[in-house]
Parts: C-alpha cells; structure tokens; sequence
C-alpha cells in the first residue's frame, strides 16, 4: 500500500462526522475503544463457545471462570509488539494457568496447604515482574487462575475441562487481538492526527476566551493544552522507527513529519504561555501580550499546515516495518535487599497474608475478594503516596458500586435479557475507563457482579456488603505494608524522578556543546518531555487531596517550573537545530556555549541538591536583562533566551533567587 497520510482540512457537519471527530478528539488513535471492544468482544465469543460445547460435553463451573478470566487477561496484559511473541507468551501463560488450577485441584483437602502454595504463588507473580512485560503477563494469569480455583473450588475431574477452556480462551484473545481488532500503524497514526486538530481547535478557543479577559477559562485553557500534548506524545509514538534518523528536516519525508509534530507541540505551549500572561496584562493595560497571543496562534496555525503538508508525503509504507523488539531481561535493578522486585514481592506477600488472616476471619467463603484487592492495590505504584491513592479509588469505586449494584438488582429481578445487555456494557465501560480512572472501572465492575449474581439466584445485599468488607480488609493491608515494611516515600520516588529529568536535561545540553544534528537535539528534547511525565505521575501523591496534611501550593509550583523547563529546553532544541541542521558538528557563538557550560554546572549542583525542589518558597521575578546583550549576540538570540529562561527556572527550583542574567525582559520565569 503506498497511498500518502492525510489530514482532512474539515471534518464535516453532519451529525456523524461530528461524533466521529469527537470520539477520535477524545481517544486518540481510538485506543481505549480498541482495548474495551477487545475485552469485551473477547469474553462474548469464548462465552459463546463454551455454551457451545456445553451441550456437547458438560462443563463444570471452573471452567468457565478460568476461561473468562484469562480471556480478560490475553486481551489486557498481552502486550508484545510482534505476532509470534504474543503467541508464545499465550502458551506460557496457558502453562501457568493449568498449573495453578491443578495445584487448588490437588490441595482442596489440605486447607492450610492451600494457602500457603497462594502466598507462593503471589510471591512468584509479583517477582516474575522483574523480568520483562512477559513475565508479568504470564504471572498474572497464574494469580487471576489460583484465586478463581480457591473460590471455586475445582475437583481434579474438573481439569480436562480446565485445559479445554484455556484453549478456547488463548485461542479467542488471540484472534480478536491480532485480526478481528489488529493495530494498524499507519491508520492509528492518521486517527491521531485527527485528535490533535480537534484538540487545537479547543485550545484556540480556550485561550481566545482567556486573553479576552474570561478568567474562568484559565482551567480550560490548560486542560486543553495538556489533552493537546497527550496526543502529540501519541501521534510521536506512533512514527515510523526512521522518523528520528533522518539527518534533515526539510527532506520531504518522515524527518518532515516528526519535526511538523514537535513544532506543533512547541506553538502549544507558547498559546498558552501567551494566553496566561495576557489576564494580567490586560489590568495592566499593556497591550503586548494580547499581541503575543495573536502571534502565537498564528504560529500554531502555521504548524498545523506544516503538519497537514508533511503527512501528504509519508506513505503507509514507512509504517510497515515492525518496531524493535524490547528487552526482556531486568538487568540493572539492584540485588539482595536492593532489589526493588524483591521488595514489591515481599510487600505484596506480606499484605495478601494479612488480608487472607483477617478476610477468614470475616467470611470462610469469601476471603478471597481481600486477597485480591491487596494484590492488585500494589499494580502499577511507584509509592506508599501511589498504593495509598489506588486502595482508596478501588475501596471507594466497590462503595458507591454496591449501593448502584442493589438498586438496579432489585429493580431488574427477572428481566433477564437487559440484565445481560447492561453487564456487557458495563464490562466494556469499565476498560473503556481503566487508563483514565481506577475507581470508575471498579465501579463498573461491581455493578456487573451485582447484575451476575442476581442473573444466577445468589443476589443478597448482605453478600454485596461482605464484599466491600473484604475488599477494605485488602486496601487497609495494602496500605499498612506499604508504609511498615520497605516504605517507599513518595518523596523520595519524585526527588529521583527530578534527577532523572535533570540528566536528560543535561544530555540534551551536552549534545548541543557536541554540534549534534538537528534530529538528535529534537530527539533528546522529547526524552525530557518524557521525563518530565514521570516526574508528574511520580509527584502526583504529593499534592493529592486526600492528604491529612496538604502540599499542593509548592508540588504544583515546583511541577509547573519543570513543565516550562520542558519548553525551554524544546526551544533550546528547535533554534540549535535551524542553525546547525546537519550531522556534521558546528561551532556555536562563544556566549552561547559560556552559557550552556554555565547551565550545565548549574544542573550538576541542583542534582546533588537533596532537599527543597518541591517546597521551595521562592516566587519572585528575575530582573530584566538589559537589550543590549541581545543585540550583542544576533547570531542566536532564541538559543540565549531559551538558556536564561532555562537558568532561571532552575534557579526557582532549586529555592533561590535566579542570577540577573538569567531573566529575561518582560517575561517571568514562574510560569
């Protein structure tokens, strides 16, 4: 196939072209629809097909647990890029699977046996982490079957069917995932494309209303920007693996199309930079950054042509070739009591026993809804902030679920056919919500397992209440384990995320000393943008409302100073790049490179600085910097502004106030 890309200039005003913009605007490259329909297409058709073979050979009830739950499982945490890794990752953990039910099949009679191969289990689960995506699917699959066979009990007669079902499920998912829903790149990357002009027109319209005077769009006009930048970020991911090896950016071709999309993301951040500037100036009555919103609207106008020009040169072809295939190993993550594996499996180990003890306590039958909960409270956490947040969205997702759950059981008893309806649509919501929100999905899916249980006779409000019981047991165990034994202080998870922004804050600098070409520094500057989203998620607990004592003034200040660290360091980047295009090493003016040496030491000294970047009181504009030394320098005098902003908002990070040569005239470095 080798017909180009394109961006349609107008989506239409039909009703239909209006929703399709919006769901697309909304899901960039349609990825949480793709991901829902999976999950749910996926459990209909092995559903289907055990219904089928029922009537031909019974089957017990394990069998279709194991068969749902894994098939949820091969459609979410099945990751690999290539078809084939998939297929052997399905085989691993089909593997996996069958060994767990066996296990609970040959240890029902021996309780205490039982749950303690379960902690083993979990520790295994937790610990095959450290090894790669595979690891963890295949370990999640292993988890999700144990706990099904303790709850369910299966007998060792009850296996042959087991077996049965995982091949259905293993074949189903891996059907829907790679023909029924496949990813295709290059139409991916066009759905995105379409996400980010409807996310420039909210943006637009945000900022318009915001220079006009309208305070109340401020949290708009940020809004927008961020949603902007997410689909950027996505539409970038999305380029083929030759878009950032390209030495030119004006060659016509994937070198064109990457550059076009940072130049996008960069007239972003200046709309709105402009834009919140302009309330005050307005009090002010200075008529210059109203001026500066107007210009720089215009230059994002511009960059949205320059998009839709390059994407007519790139053909679906150069999205062909397959995308590297990642490492598997976990090398570099410390040993012995260093091992941040080791630890999480511990943590995770330790709160599951508890939750088991106290859960068996509550109920002899039910326990295991505890045992889940603290599992799955320490998935994807980087701190006790982190596992703290997540207990609390799943405990209070079960809480308002349950009460959902009861009236709409009560008011649907007998109604059969839209009691199904609502369970698949309530099963696609919750996936369709996962990446955004964990309490929603937890809601969701609570109110399904309301539905299911009144579909098979076994509703009662009491099981529903023993539900939320169990499942605080879990968080509170969770939580208890994760600030008692190896606590990881949110704190110190974002003052290392600082660092780590820092040092490729440091690279980017370095590469710039080095004359590196004009696809290197861009390269290097969306590793800080990177950086700096880990740096946010790793902060986020920090300011959160939930806190007993809050902090959200300095972590939001501090955040908000990397944030336009960011955009310096892409300015920085996009003017280095326009004067040294080429692999070939340049030599930068003298005072450019005096200050990016200047810069760089100045980083070196905020690296070893140990305290104060997100409590830091210091709020006060620097001094201008006189013309003169702008018009002293008019080789690059972009390149000299970005590195004084850059001085100054580090500066500002580190709780002191910046040198007055790194201001810069009119502007302040707070933003």
């Amino acid at each position: 196939m080798t017909s180009s890309l394109s961006i349609p200039a107008d989506h239409g005003s039909s009703p239909f072209a209006r929703l399709r913009s919006w769901i697309a605007g909304d899901d960039p490259g349609l990825t949480r629809l793709r991901m829902a329909t999976r999950v749910t297409l996926t459990l209909l058709i092995t559903t289907g097909l055990l219904i089928l073979v029922h009537a031909l050979m019974p089957l017990p009830a394990t069998a279709y647990g194991i068969a749902l739950i894994t098939g949820m499982q091969g459609a979410l945490v099945v990751r690999e890029a290539r078809i084939r890794d998939r297929l052997v990752t399905r085989l691993y953990a089909a593997g996996a699977s069958f060994l767990s039910t066996l296990c609970v099949a040959f240890t029902d009679t021996s309780p205490r046996l039982t749950d303690g191969l379960f902690l083993v289990m979990i520790f295994v689960a937790v610990y095959a982490r450290r090894f790669g995506a595979r690891w963890n699917a295949v370990g999640m699959f292993a988890f999700m079957c144990y706990f099904l066979g303790v709850y369910l009990r299966p007998s060792p007669g009850d296996l042959p069917g087991v077996a049965l079902a995982l091949l259905l499920s293993g074949i189903v998912a891996h059907l829907v995932r790679n023909h029924l829903l496949p990813e295709h790149r290059a139409r991916d990357f066009h759905r995105t494309l379409i996400a980010v002009e409807h996310r420039i027109d909210l943006l637009v319209e945000a900022t318009r209303a915001l220079s006009d005077g309208d305070t109340s769009a401020r949290a708009r006009a940020v809004a927008a920007e961020i949603r902007l930048k997410e689909a950027v970020l996505g539409a970038e991911g999305l380029l083929p693996a030759t878009a950032l090896a390209v030495a030119r950016d004006d060659d016509g071709g994937e070198g064109a199309l990457a550059t076009a999309l940072f130049d996008v993301h960069l007239a972003a951040e200046a709309v709105l930079l402009a834009a919140l500037a302009a309330p005050d100036a307005a009090a002010r009555r200075d008529p210059r950054p109203p001026s500066a919103v107007a210009l720089a609207s215009e230059r994002l106008q511009a960059a949205r042509l320059d998009l839709r020009a390059a994407t007519t040169r790139v053909d679906d072809e150069a999205f062909d070739a397959p995308p590297p295939t990642p490492a598997q190993g976990g090398g570099g993550m410390g040993t012995g009591w260093r091992d941040p594996s080791l630890r999480l499996a511990i943590q995770v180990t330790l709160a599951s026993a508890i939750a088991m003890v106290a859960g068996q306590a509550v109920s002899e039958t039910r326990w295991t809804w505890a045992i889940l909960t603290a599992f799955l409270v320490f998935t994807n956490t980087q701190s006790r902030g982190d596992t703290l947040v997540r207990a609390s969205a799943r405990a209070a997702g079960t809480l308002i679920g349950i009460v959902a759950g009861i009236a709409m059981a009560v008011l649907l008893d007998g109604e059969t056919t839209v009691s199904l309806v609502l369970i698949v649509g309530l099963i696609f919501a919750a996936f369709y919500w996962l990446q955004l929100s964990y309490s929603v999905m937890t809601f969701c899916i609570t109110v399904a397992v309301s539905l299911l249980y009144g579909l098979l006779g076994e509703f009662t409000a009491g099981l529903l209440v023993l539900r939320l019981e169990e499942t605080v047991i879990g968080a509170l165990a969770g939580i208890g384990i994760a600030f008692l034994v190896f606590p990881r202080r949110t704190g110190h998870v974002a003052h290392a995320a600082a660092d780590a922004f820092l040092a490729a804050l440091d690279d980017l600098l370095s590469a710039a000393t080095a004359g590196s070409g004009a696809m290197d520094l861009l390269s290097l500057s969306r590793v800080v943008d990177q950086r700096y989203a880990a740096l946010a998620l790793a902060a986020r607990p920090l300011g959160s409302n939930w806190q007993i004592v809050r902090r959200p003034g300095p972590v939001r200040r501090a955040l908000l100073r990397f944030l336009a660290c960011t955009y310096w360091a892409r300015r920085l980047a996009r003017t280095l790049g326009e004067t040294q295009p080429g692999e070939e090493s340049h030599t930068l003016p003298k005072p450019v490179v005096a200050r990016i040496n200047a810069l760089r030491t100045q980083v070196a000294g905020l690296r070893e600085q140990r305290r104060g970047i997100f409590v830091s009181a210091e709020t006060g504009a620097p001094a201008p910097r006189t013309a003169g030394e702008v018009d002293a320098l008019p080789q690059a005098p972009d390149a000299i502004e970005a590195l004084d902003m850059l001085a100054a908002l580090l500066a500002r990070i580190a709780g002191v106030a910046p040198p007055v040569a790194a201001a810069v005239s009119g502007r302040s470095s707070d933003t």
